[in-house]
Order: structure tokens, then sequence, then C-alpha cells
């Protein structure tokens, strides 16, 4: 969990049925994104978007193996980080969208920033990843699909957000070939996860406006919205 506290226990590790802590690590300002784990250079590791950067720490033992600043006016890191491959993908309203490459060398991990593209620029909404390609919202209220190995905009489609501005949100499940949209005014939209264009598969009218992420499981959504 990203708890935020500021003398050593930003990020924290606890077990799930004592609520004991089994390690706490740095001090930087809580962002609004979950850490998520994944195995990079053969080591498991919590990788987490703070207030003041991109971090990954052993997820055995919390202590730190790469950090990557990343600083902007308000420090309101939202988007739960996304891995394909060696890349950890965040965006940022104020940066873009960012790939950092996370190599190792003996002992020592080395994250880089590869590239940024600023037609991706989201706010609050998480993008997500799925064979090799990234989808998320942009900054004109737009869905994308880019290349996640080049940061390259395969295509843009307008029209599926309602909300205008820093306000426009939608959330997103990759279920096998499709992908699974929730916007902010409650529409469900399927859609083929494809590079070569917008293809909806279907759509329906599922709650009022709603920030949510919705679960998936079972054949079933669960989500809420504004009521």
């Amino acid at each position: 969990a990203q708890a935020g506290g500021l003398k050593g226990a930003s990020l924290v590790c606890l077990r799930k049925a004592s609520g004991e802590v089994v390690w706490r690590s740095q001090n930087d300002t809580a962002g609004n994104a979950a850490p998520v784990l994944a195995n990079l250079g053969g080591v498991r590791q919590a990788i987490s978007f703070t207030a003041l950067g991109l971090i990954g720490v052993d997820a055995g033992n919390g202590s730190l193996l790469w950090r990557l600043p990343l600083n902007t006016r308000l420090g309101r890191h939202v988007t739960t980080p996304v891995v394909a491959d060696d890349l950890v993908i965040v965006g940022s309203y104020q940066l873009g969208l960012m790939a950092v490459k996370v190599t190792r060398e003996g002992e020592a991990f080395k994250a880089e920033l590869v590239w940024t593209n600023k037609e991706a620029a989201t706010n609050f909404s998480s993008p997500v990843a799925a064979g090799g390609l990234v989808y998320g919202v942009g900054p004109r209220q737009n869905v994308y699909c880019v290349e996640a190995r080049t940061g390259k905009l395969l295509w843009s489609q307008a029209g599926l957000i309602r909300a205008s501005g820093d306000r426009a949100f939608a959330s997103f499940i990759v279920i096998g070939g499709t992908l699974l949209m929730l916007n902010d005014a409650g529409e469900l939209v399927l859609f083929a996860a494809s590079p070569a264009g917008f293809q909806a598969a279907g759509r329906t009218q599922a709650c009022g406006v709603t920030w949510c992420s919705p679960a998936y499981a079972d054949g079933r959504l669960y989500l809420r919205d504004a009521k």
C-alpha cells in the first residue's frame, strides 16, 4: 500500500490476515495511484507512482531498486502503473504518457525515460496494456491506442467520453482480445484490442454518471454510480 508516511513509510507491506507490518520503505509523499507487483530483471518488485516520481522496491524486503524523479506542479500522480515487458508506463496531465525502461546490470537496476507522448497525456483515468498496445483517455476527451514499445499514436477516437477538460474519465478492463470500457456517463463499450482502429463490438447504458473502476467476475460487472 502507498501509505505516504514521510518517515520511512511511504510504501508499506502488510500481512493480509493480521495487518502486521512486514516492511516499510521510502519517504515520498503519496500520489493517488495504487502500487502494482511485477517481475523485472528477475526480481519481484512493488512499483509505485508517488507524488515525487516512479519507484521500484524489492517486494520481499522493501529495499529501493530504482527511482525516476517526475515532477509536476501539484504532484497529482493518479494513473496506476502499467507494465509491458521491461517498460513501466504511467501518465500525467502535465508530462504526458511516459514509458520508463527498467534494466538490470549485475545487482544494480537502472530506470530511464524512453519516450513521452503529449498527445496521449492522461489525467486520472488509468491506461491498460494488451498485446503490446496501450489504451487510455487523452487530453481531448479521446480514447487512444499507442504502441507500448515506441509510444507512437496508432489511433484516436472521439465521442466516447462525455465530460470535458480534466473531468473526462473512463475505466478499462482487458478481457482476452477485447477491452471493456465504462465511460463517465455510465455507458459500457466493448471494442477490439487492435492497432487497426476503433472497432466497437457492443455498447449499452449500464448506469448513471460514474467515475468508478468496476470489478469483473464470473461474467458479471460490479460498479457504482452517482445515485
